[in-house]
């Protein structure tokens, strides 16, 4: 990428809002306590997740990050879309379980809303799925030597001998999925990844 174009996408990180940001939180606010909607996010969240502190979360993701607030007609559906999705997952929006992000999408060509849930939230879907005992994530950096360690206990160890698994400009992410079930066959290794 050139230095001109990461220099734009700089600057627009840092503008300001073009829209009044109170009213627009104020909106959303009241969309958000409408009875219809408040149904339907408690049954996409089922029994047994509190509607209370999905809202909370919701409410606090929004007055926390003024580009959520954006008055834009495809803005505020992928908003409100996002949001579905996390209460369908039975998550919160509370950026440890997931966060609502705004991202330009190429296919609509503007800043969308998406729903992306964390490690923690993943652990908890798939816990309360019953398809996942634990969940490993560990985060290499660049340049930082490591080593994948398999086995009973599969983990990235990092070691600081000099020997490394991938070059020195390279970052890994890697996370290592126990089934219920516990027997060495039933291990799944979910990525572990050398991006250079």
């Amino acid at each position: 990428m050139s230095n001109q174009r990461r220099n734009n996408k700089q600057d627009d990180r840092s503008k300001e809002p073009n829209f009044n940001v109170q009213r627009e939180q104020q909106l959303l606010l009241a969309a958000l306590n409408e009875p219809l909607t408040v149904q339907e996010y408690k049954s996409l969240l089922g029994p047994d997740v509190d509607y209370e502190r999905f809202e909370s979360s919701a409410i606090d993701a929004i007055m926390q990050n003024w580009k959520l607030c954006n008055p834009a007609e495809g803005f505020r559906k992928s908003l409100f879309f996002s949001l579905k999705k996390a209460a369908k997952q039975g998550l919160e929006p509370d950026g440890s379980q997931g966060v609502l992000v705004p991202r330009y999408n190429s296919d609509a060509k503007c800043e969308l809303v998406q729903w992306q849930p964390m490690v923690k939230g993943v652990q908890i879907a798939g816990k309360r799925a019953g398809i996942l005992a634990s969940l490993n994530a560990q985060f290499v950096l660049a340049g930082e030597p490591f080593r994948y360690l398999s086995g009973d206990d599969e983990r990235i160890e990092r070691v600081h001998d000099g020997i490394s698994a991938c070059s020195r400009d390279a970052g890994t992410t890697g996370a290592v999925c126990l089934l219920p079930s516990r027997t060495l066959p039933r291990r799944l290794r979910l990525a572990l990844s050398c991006r250079r």
